[in-house]
């Protein structure tokens, strides 16, 4: 049977019993289960035990949705077989992945996969390895010399453009396309800002035939995009905590030598909220 062989290329031929069917629908199965599972590789030099391996790999399938529940695993024989292992060590790995409510195992049943990708214990896994992903991700940037900031506007800035894409808006960070392939395009990333808001809406309604683009980046990511020629204008309010100056030093920094327009928009005051007559005598933070 091909290795690439899937149920859309196949159609049923006149004439098959009903009993014919099953079989081949077994075969079918069978034959989807080893794609499966013959994903796992197993590490003998990592610290990890196989069996433990077997479990995290059986678990990332579910998790992904790779194996649905109802799905069958190979008998102990067959997995031990395909991976050159020894059948207690299979047999070590579905005990756990029973205990852990992954999978079922019934006598002349064979070993069924009984937990979905929603599953608490499984979304669980889901989100610890995407944090573990992330994490890995961050300290090695960290390690290479890159800020927080400027790690966290990179971060914001790829999130906002495959957000634009899935949304059948690709193009408005596509490298092929700058600021001269759109004319009527203006294209606005950034800070979130109100008053940005208030502003684009009302050129939308006096300029109908220009078309304008606003993605929430963060500051940085806004400053990023102008350096790259992926945007037309930047919302930003970065304060320069050694300067005591908002903007300025984050330009000069990211936009070296160029002609750049910085418009003052608003004035931000930031300080404590209280009730009227301030009753707590609050002062500071501290209080």
């Amino acid at each position: 049977m091909p290795g690439n062989w899937r149920v859309s290329s196949y159609r049923w031929e006149g004439g098959l019993s009903h009993r014919g069917k099953l079989v081949i629908l077994r075969l079918i199965q069978m034959h989807q289960r080893a794609d499966h599972l013959s994903q796992i590789k197993l590490d003998e030099a990592a610290r990890t035990a196989l069996y433990q391996q077997i479990v995290e790999q059986v678990k990332q399938l579910v998790a992904t949705g790779r194996l649905q529940p109802g799905d069958r695993l190979p008998t102990v024989r067959q997995l031990a077989n395909s991976l050159r292992i020894s059948p207690g060590t299979v047999v070590r790995a579905y005990l756990e992945l029973e205990q852990a409510k992954v999978v079922v195992s019934r006598r002349g049943g064979g070993t069924v996969v009984s937990a979905g990708a929603d599953d608490p214990g499984v979304s669980m896994l889901r989100q610890g390895r995407l944090s573990s992903m992330v994490s890995s991700s961050i300290l090695e940037a960290l390690s290479l010399g890159y800020s927080p900031d400027e790690i966290e506007a990179a971060f914001s800035l790829h999130l906002a453009r495959w957000r634009e894409e899935r949304r059948d808006k690709a193009g408005a960070f596509e490298p092929q396309h700058d600021r001269a392939g759109a004319p009527n395009t203006i294209r606005i990333v950034g800070s979130h800002d109100l008053a940005l808001n208030l502003l684009v809406s009302q050129f939308r309604h006096r300029q109908p035939g220009v078309n304008v683009e606003v993605i929430y980046a963060g500051s940085l990511g806004g400053l990023i995009a102008l350096q790259q020629d992926r945007a037309d204008l930047a919302g930003v309010h970065l304060l320069d905590e050694e300067t005591g100056e908002y903007n300025y030093p984050y330009v000069r920094h990211i936009l070296p030598g160029r002609d750049m327009a910085i418009v003052h928009l608003a004035y931000r005051i930031q300080g404590l909220m209280f009730a009227e007559g301030n009753p707590k005598q609050l002062g500071s933070l501290e209080d």
